[in-house]
């Protein structure tokens, strides 16, 4: 009996799966109307078995078909409000590769019905995804293979790259800037903040690395050849390419942040899921309009576009770099994806860049559709608790309030959160009035509950900026700064007597936060409240600790004041 043939196929369950994988995952396969049914269909059954159950058993809360369709992430918020806070970041990784399956092979299924690609992009607006979907499914393809990019042509007189251990988006590239990034970031911040911007830096050097090699590639020339002698035009063109795509990117994402945050005032999916999203695809887009690049070239121009975008919000006086640094693991990824898909846009089909243009619109759409349709801000809560060795009643007395505290220490406050200062009361019992100073400004806090020394509880009628932003300018007009997304709405302090004559002191600050995904918000919303408590916890502790050993030593107290 022969031996199968090299080449021959395997069983079919072997190749199934891939196939599966790279027309869900990939940009490449062309899409037809039973695979983008039998795929929306299979996937969203699945999406909604596994987030009702897994919502019931986090929340207690059995989710609806309607709850599931609404597509306004948002609206989960007040469903989820009971769950701890880690399954919002899981309902968030889970939900993002549904959304770049949906939106990729929508892109490549409206190419397979003969509509523009960009009519695809539709899929991120709320409501109108629905419809869209709907249509997709059921219009019959026109045009044969007309999503099949072809492979990258070498330019005439180009040199190909030629494979070697040191490739820029090779593992040993990507550990190298990692390496790097992080002792440029460690040598002024620690802790998770630290390892966010370290791994976003490291990412800008090995982009940076792959451009620079891309662009500067030298011309081939051939020994005694004077016809072969290569010109430096096409490097030309490559670096023109380049800084073209940068500008429209830019200029997409001013152009979004004007008319949704500033116009529409909304900080929700239009603005970190669809902003980064056509920022990409217009950039891999244009990159790619006239002369296929390479994908590497490609990840680097969009990343240094999204850089650029960053320059021009801290130049303008738009955001700060705090905020930015906290936004950068959400733009990142979903700029690299969408310029993936730009890249297969402009390779596979002939659209022109009115289409492009025009995709503009949905950003405004979505964003209104969000401010319309938006739930009350759910109230968050975050509690912190310190061990005192001191009875309630000595901790009472600096609770009520207490003197200056020493200079922040932590890069927290050093990088400009607003850190606590001092507290001051006028008044004594319910009515008083208590002034929590910060370096921003000062909380204004009514007391509402005086159970001395068991209960302090107190509304906040007005509060300062959350932060002052590290920019060239001494003010920044940033709307979420300006309007405080983050509203501090009642805070308490609870003294519990403990053996020993000790007490925990509990803080407890109720929030709402009006940016979306909440899930992410929400971390630093929460670290930021912490280390505000726990500054004001340890201090209190601090002061009546010291009470406490100087009541019971008198004597060492006048040897002290002599």
């Amino acid at each position: 009996m022969e031996p199968p043939a090299p080449d021959a196929p395997g069983p079919k369950h072997l190749t199934v799966v891939p196939s599966i994988l790279r027309v869900w995952f990939g940009v490449n396969a062309e899409v037809t109307r039973g695979l983008y049914a039998a795929s929306g269909l299979s996937l969203m059954t699945l999406k909604y078995c596994v987030e009702t159950v897994a919502t019931f058993y986090a929340a207690g809360h059995w989710l609806t078909p309607w709850e599931f369709l609404t597509p306004l992430l948002n609206n989960r918020v007040d469903i989820l409000t009971p769950a701890p806070g880690w399954v919002g970041w899981a309902m968030l990784a889970w939900t993002l590769p549904f959304v770049w399956i949906a939106f990729s092979m929508s892109v490549r299924r409206a190419a397979n019905a003969g509509l523009s690609p960009w009519s695809g992009v539709l899929i991120l607006v709320p409501l109108v995804n629905l419809a869209t979907m709907l249509a997709l499914a059921v219009i019959p393809a026109r045009r044969r293979s007309i999503w099949d990019p072809p492979p990258v042509p070498h330019e005439e007189g180009i040199t190909p790259l030629k494979p070697s251990s040191w490739q820029p988006w090779s593992p040993q590239a990507l550990l190298a800037g990692l390496l790097v990034g992080c002792v440029i970031v460690g040598l002024f911040s620690f802790g998770f903040g630290g390892f966010a911007a370290s791994v976003f830096l490291s990412t800008v050097i090995a982009a940076a690395a792959l451009l620079l090699r891309s662009l500067l590639t030298r011309p081939s020339s051939k020994r005694g050849d004077q016809a072969a002698a290569p010109a430096p035009r096409p490097a030309a063109q490559g670096k023109s390419r380049a800084l073209l795509a940068i500008l429209t990117g830019v200029l997409v994402g001013l152009i979004s942040i004007g008319l949704v945050v500033y116009a529409l005032g909304d900080y929700g999916a239009a603005l970190f899921f669809g902003g980064p999203i056509l920022m990409g695809c217009v950039t891999g887009f244009v990159f790619n309009f006239q002369q296929r690049q390479p994908l590497g070239a490609t990840m680097a121009v969009a990343l240094l576009m999204l850089l650029a975008s960053g320059g021009c919000l801290l130049l303008f006086a738009l955001e700060g770099i705090i905020c930015l640094l906290m936004a950068a693991p959400l733009f990142l990824p979903l700029v690299m994806l969408g310029a993936m898909l730009g890249k297969a846009i402009a390779g596979a089909t002939h659209t022109s860049l009115s289409h492009t243009a025009s995709m503009l619109l949905v950003l405004p759409l979505m964003a209104g559709l969000e401010t319309v349709s938006a739930p009350e801000p759910v109230e968050h809560v975050v509690v912190s608790h310190v061990e005192i060795d001191a009875p309630p009643a000595t901790v009472w007395r600096h609770v009520v309030e207490f003197p200056d505290l020493p200079e922040p220490e932590d890069w927290f406050f050093q990088a400009g959160i607003a850190c606590p200062m001092r507290a001051t009361i006028v008044g004594h019992g319910v009515g008083a009035i208590r002034y929590c100073e910060f370096t921003t400004g000062s909380f204004v806090e009514p007391i509402t509950t005086w159970d001395a020394p068991n209960r302090l509880a107190f509304d906040v009628t007005s509060q300062p900026d959350p932060m002052r932003e590290l920019s060239p300018y001494r003010h920044v007009h940033a709307p979420h700064l300006r309007d405080a997304s983050l509203k501090s709405q009642r805070g308490e302090f609870r003294l519990v007597a403990i053996p020993g004559g000790r007490t925990r002191l509990e803080g407890r600050t109720w929030y709402t936060f009006e940016m979306h995904p909440q899930a992410y918000w929400i971390f630093w919303s929460d670290l930021s409240i912490h280390k505000i408590h726990d500054r004001v916890l340890v201090h209190i502790k601090q002061l009546s600790e010291s009470a406490d050993k100087n009541k019971r030593n008198p004597a060492r107290t006048g040897i002290r004041n002599r």
